[in-house]
């Protein structure tokens, strides 16, 4: 405003109203003048003073505030003394008149006074103050009449409209400010702002009387995060200038990064009186770097995980200046420091294959990059270690901050080169077998023609390779009848590469060249060649093999009605034998017990002999009879569940007198609780039966034998163990068989027709269980029958 109000306007101005009008800033007024006197004089109260300056002349101040109500400019207006004189004058007569007229006069012309006067000073005053105080630069003082009063009036008038158009000007200049820009009184009252303020934040905040968090931040205190600070408490505290980076919020919300400058306004005690604010947007740049910044972390994130060597080679030595830690490993380096010591031609062979020189072919490598802006070529390289290894080389020639250098991109291939020399090699080797294979190998293309044909596929089918290679091979192998199964499967196995003969070994007709008709094995697999499936067939003929299975099947069948025919005889002749033994058996039976009179001791003993032989016999067509109902599953089978330890309590007491009479130990062992198991118990008895009595015909005098009974998982298990002469590891093998006795030296005399543990197992299958032994020859042996859990109860 200073800058405004000069002494040239203030001369144009005592001009234009014949008055003299003189202006100071607070900043030049010294102290003992007259401006200094008025300053003291003039307040908020009060803010024009009048005061006579001698006889003839009288002046005037009024303090002129800025746009934050702070005192910017003191004016002066000095008048002569014309209304004193005049009033001396009124005065001198006023005596004379009081003198002549009295006391009447006298208050006539104070009354006058009053109205002239003073009256109007006081209402200039109260204007001006008004003025002021409200800052309405518009409004105007209008006084009447034709004296100094009227004077000053107007000339304050004529002093408002410039510091009006001065400040309508500053405002322009503000507005035309592209940066929102305040000025903010220590309450962070918003004084001044522009339209850029007015167009980011809505509103006029000045005519609102807002606050600047109010505006900027929504809300009605100001910043207090330690993330986000209010610059305007910093200016206030340390009472200097600040350049942050802050967030403000727009009309609609939305949050705008500025980079915020705030500069104080100090008064003449140095204090902070104002702040000026600007705020440059910076949105679009916090964002650019955060992208920047993204695509950063990402590069170094792709440059420290990658699989193959990253590094960079700057001129004009071309040394490398970086690599990551795939280059590090691949190289052998112990760090990065190690290999940013090394030019290229230091970690590769004197030569390269083809015989030139690594160092001259590497610059000649980077010339090319750096020319056409990239290179990919093939390369011997070294490890420090001076191991050589292929590698493919990418250059690519890289542009920052003005200055140019090349970046390596180095992939190990030597197991790359080791597979295509494995897959030629491969190559050669399939070549060799399917040639001299023995038999048929084809690959079957996309599109069901044949791609390769081998010599044994020659000499079974009868066609040449030139005669079907390129050929619809179902339409020249494959019977007719099974073509249109063939359409129908094809299209789906062209797609996904799988169908119901794909991964297995079938059996299936095919046609010679000359129409025979072949049986055929064929094992058929799929594989992906060139992003097609493609079918390996590997055909064997078996047509001398079918023809042989076709007799087997025919001998078996054969054995098959033969066996049935055996069965019947077998249990015809045990039924037929059973009604004269039994006879012969009663008979015997009545002589021994002396029914049909005494015997003598001799007759007794001969006829004890006869019918031991005879009750061997009986128990022999028993045995074969059980076995062949059981062979034929002629014998049902009546499950219940049943108390293990009844069962074998009831065992041990029919064994124990034939174990007491060879003096040898018959324990029972049994589990405090009852175990119960789903069997036929006759069935299951006579399995235990058999096998305590094998017990006791092979354990000798002195020996033990103990039967048990205990839960193994969810099966029940019986075990009869015993000290007896066991059984030889070779024999182990044929005890379950029909008829497979083994005999021990001087026992084979204890006899027996060796169906006995045959038919146990056959009984044991039925209840879809197991029985089993563990032996060792001259200890003992253990038997182990096992009931699994969840058979049918029976009615």
């Amino acid at each position: 405003m200073g800058r405004i109000l000069n002494g040239h306007l203030m001369g144009e101005l005592s001009k234009l109203t014949n008055v003299p009008v003189e202006s100071s800033p607070l900043r030049d007024i010294e102290p003992g003048s007259d401006m200094a006197a008025a300053m003291e004089g003039i307040s908020s109260e009060k803010p024009l003073f009048i005061r006579t300056l001698d006889r003839n002349r009288i002046a005037g101040y009024a303090a002129l505030r800025d746009i934050n109500g702070e005192t910017a400019l003191l004016l002066k207006i000095e008048l002569p003394r014309e209304i004193h004189a005049q009033g001396r004058k009124s005065i001198f007569y006023l005596a004379i008149s009081v003198g002549l007229i009295g006391t009447v006069f006298i208050f006539l012309i104070i009354v006058i006074l009053e109205r002239s006067i003073i009256s109007r000073i006081t209402r200039l005053s109260r204007h001006a103050k008004e003025i002021a105080q409200k800052g309405e630069l518009n409004r105007r003082i209008s006084m009447g009449g034709n004296d100094e009063i009227t004077t000053l009036s107007d000339n304050i008038n004529i002093m408002l409209d410039s510091v009006g158009r001065s400040q309508a000007f500053l405002q322009i200049v503000v507005d035309a400010l592209p940066d929102p820009t305040m000025v903010i009184d220590r309450e962070f009252c918003i004084k001044l702002a522009n339209k850029a303020v007015r167009d980011q934040f809505g509103g006029d905040p000045v005519t609102a009387c807002l606050k600047c968090h109010q505006v900027s931040h929504h809300t009605d205190i100001p910043c207090a995060s330690k993330e986000d600070p209010c610059p305007i408490k910093f200016v206030l505290e340390r009472k200097q200038p600040i350049t942050i980076e802050h967030t403000h919020f727009n009309k609609e919300g939305k949050p705008i990064h500025v980079e915020l400058t705030a500069a104080p306004v100090f008064d003449d005690n140095g204090e902070v009186v104002q702040i000026i604010e600007s705020s440059h947007d910076i949105t679009e740049r916090k964002r650019a770097e955060q992208m920047l910044k993204d695509s950063e972390e990402k590069y170094r994130i792709l440059y420290d995980s990658s699989q193959d060597a990253i590094m960079t080679l700057a001129p004009p030595d071309w040394m490398f200046t970086s690599g990551n830690p795939a280059t590090i490993k691949l190289f052998g380096a112990k760090n990065e420091a190690e290999f940013v010591s090394k030019g290229p031609w230091e970690v590769s062979p004197e030569h390269q294959p083809d015989g030139t020189p690594s160092s001259a072919k590497a610059k000649e490598m980077i010339e090319k990059a750096m020319k056409v802006g990239f290179n990919f070529f093939e390369w011997t390289h070294k490890r420090l270690s001076g191991e050589d290894f292929s590698a493919t080389v990418l250059l690519t020639r890289v542009r920052s901050k003005d200055k140019e250098f090349l970046q390596a991109t180095v992939r190990d291939v030597s197991n790359l080169k080791r597979a295509e020399q494995e897959i030629l090699e491969s190559e050669e080797r399939f070549k060799a077998i399917t040639t001299s294979a023995g038999d048929a190998i084809i690959i079957l293309d996309n599109n069901g023609k044949c791609a390769y044909w081998n010599n044994a596929a020659e000499r079974i089918f009868g066609y040449s390779k030139e005669e079907i290679l390129g050929w619809d091979l179902h339409m020249m192998l494959a019977p007719k009848e099974l073509y249109p199964e063939y359409q129908k499967h094809f299209p789906s196995w062209q797609k996904s590469g799988e169908g119901s003969a794909v991964g297995k070994t079938i059996e299936l007709p095919a046609l010679r060249k000359d129409g025979a008709r072949l049986d055929m094995e064929l094992s058929l697999s799929s594989v992906k060649i060139r992003g097609k499936w493609n079918a390996i067939g590997i055909m064997r003929d078996i047509t001398a093999r079918k023809e042989s299975e076709r007799k087997l099947k025919k001998a078996y069948d054969d054995i098959v009605r033969i066996s049935a025919v055996k069965s019947e005889f077998t249990s015809m002749v045990s039924h037929e034998l059973r009604t004269p033994l039994t006879s012969i058996q009663e008979a015997i039976s009545i002589v021994l017990e002396g029914i049909d009179g005494p015997t003598t001791e001799a007759q007794n003993e001969t006829l004890g002999v006869a019918k031991k032989n005879i009750d061997r016999l009986a128990n022999l067509i028993n045995n074969v009879l059980d076995f062949s109902k059981l062979e034929s599953g002629k014998i049902e089978m009546r499950f219940r569940e049943a108390n293990l330890a009844d069962l074998l309590t009831e065992i041990h007491k029919m064994m124990k007198p034939s174990a007491d009479k060879k003096k040898i130990g018959f324990a029972l062992a049994l589990p405090a609780e009852p175990i119960a198991a789903v069997c036929d118990p006759d069935r299951l008895k006579q399995v235990v039966i058999n096998i305590v009595n094998n017990a006791i015909r092979f354990t000798g005098e002195g020996g033990r034998i103990e039967i048990g009974v205990a839960r193994l998982n969810e099966d029940t298990v019986i075990e009869v163990r015993d000290t007896g002469i066991g059984i030889k590891e070779e024999d182990m093998a044929k005890i379950f068989e029909p008829f497979g006795q083994v005999y021990h030296e001087g026992l084979w005399k204890t006899g027996g027709s060796g169906l006995g543990l045959a038919i146990c197992r056959q009984i044991m299958e039925q209840h879809h269980g197991s029985i089993s032994a563990e032996s060792v020859y001259g200890k003992g042996s253990s038997f182990f029958v096992t009931i699994p859990p969840g058979l049918p109860k029976g009615p």
